[in-house]
């Protein structure tokens, strides 16, 4: 954990320097808060979970620093590909001013809050925080768009994290796992998946934080391979 210069921020008294977009998660397959309220849970979340779902989301907006994804097997892209902003391992994707924790303050675009990758871009973060409703309660705090890791080579794979899935989003893929993680510190849905090849040809799997592809049909062709992501790695303050 990299130690961040202090500082203060006026904000817009939500503890982020913007106001918070709303999303309307209820007709959605799979959602979960970062206060770990989740879409199969019965009633409403309590206070601590929403407490707890504001302080990750900030958590995550203002201290992020990055994880490591090693792509292993037999994978044109394997290796290590790692965020880390404070060693200055990472390409900014947006916004333009530096993505230290102070950078951020000044950070008012709402619908592009942070977007950043490894180089090769295999591994990607982009963070739009948002107040999550099922239908008119408000259930806490959650994240647009996604963090996580990608092989490109044929077949591709994915394996990455959200606060939500629509239904839509499952088209592009031939097979996946889904489900709901922690592992990764931070209440997520997680979804491991492939495209581009023929559909029932390979297995997905997912135990913590490894994802194993593993061919079982006639194209296998030695392709079979495994995705680990490390936890996130957060900024303290002295």
């Amino acid at each position: 954990m990299p130690t961040a210069t202090s500082f203060a921020a006026l904000g817009k008294g939500n503890g982020f320097p913007f106001c918070v977009p709303e999303v309307d998660v209820s007709s959605f397959p799979y959602w979960v808060t970062m206060g770990n309220f989740k879409k199969t849970d019965s009633g409403s979340p309590t206070q601590e979970q929403i407490d707890l779902s504001l302080s990750n989301a900030m958590k995550l907006f203002w201290n992020f620093n990055g994880y490591t994804a090693v792509l292993g097997g037999n994978s044109d892209d394997a290796g290590t590909y790692t965020i880390d902003i404070d060693q200055e391992e990472y390409v900014l994707l947006s916004p333009s001013n530096t993505a230290d924790p102070q950078s951020r303050v000044c950070n008012e675009n709402t619908s592009n809050n942070w977007s950043l990758s490894s180089d090769p871009t295999l591994a990607s973060a982009r963070c739009v925080i948002q107040r999550m409703f099922n239908n008119s309660e408000f259930v806490g705090y959650g994240m647009r768009f996604s963090i996580g890791a990608r092989d490109s080579s044929y077949p591709s794979r994915d394996f990455r994290f959200y606060s939500y899935l629509e239904s839509s989003f499952f088209n592009s893929f031939d097979d996946f796992e889904v489900g709901y993680s922690s592992s990764i510190g931070i209440p997520f849905v997680f979804i491991a998946g492939t495209r581009n090849h023929p559909t029932g040809e390979l297995s997905v799997s997912v135990s913590n934080l490894d994802a194993t592809f593993t061919y079982i049909g006639s194209e296998s062709n030695g392709r079979s391979s495994t995705l680990n992501l490390s936890p996130f790695d957060f900024y303290t303050y002295s």
